[in-house]
């Protein structure tokens, strides 16, 4: 009787273990691939040091599916649900994972949390607010 417990017992807790294990491995996957969609959308066409940057920033703000479906973050958000299927998906998709994996090795002084396309805005624009500390392919990376 007391062997038949602890086996249903060991069932519970594998099983309790198994279900938080995939919904890790689910939340995973769905920042991965919000960390993809806004490489695809922000930087697909740019080099692979300044896709690396996009992802960095979006990570330096805290949780990716969270950060770039935010509103008013990034603009493409609004426009478009999801990127083709095609190579430059695919290199985003694996950029992606390597940064949310490593996070800690991306990392960078000059990388913080914000980034524009543009060199110049108008007076009072938020970019004013930080400092300009770097450009990478076509964006300028801004600091506090």
């Amino acid at each position: 009787m007391l062997i038949k417990f602890f086996n249903i017992l060991l069932i519970g807790v594998l099983a309790v273990i198994y279900t938080l294990i995939a919904i890790a491995v689910n939340a995973d996957n769905k920042n991965i691939e919000a960390l993809a969609n806004n490489i695809y959308f922000e930087a697909r066409n740019s080099s692979i040091e300044d896709q690396i940057a996009t992802a960095v920033v979006v990570m330096n703000r805290g949780v990716p599916v969270d950060e770039v479906y935010k509103s008013a973050q990034f603009s493409w958000t609004s426009e478009y649900s999801k990127p083709a299927d095609n190579i430059h998906y695919q290199k985003a998709k694996a950029i992606a994972k390597m940064v949310y994996d490593n996070h800690d090795l991306f990392k960078s002084k000059n990388i913080c949390k914000h980034y524009t396309v543009a060199k110049e805005y108008p007076k009072g624009h938020w970019t004013k607010k930080f400092k300009r500390r770097t450009q990478i392919g076509k964006h300028y990376y801004y600091c506090n």
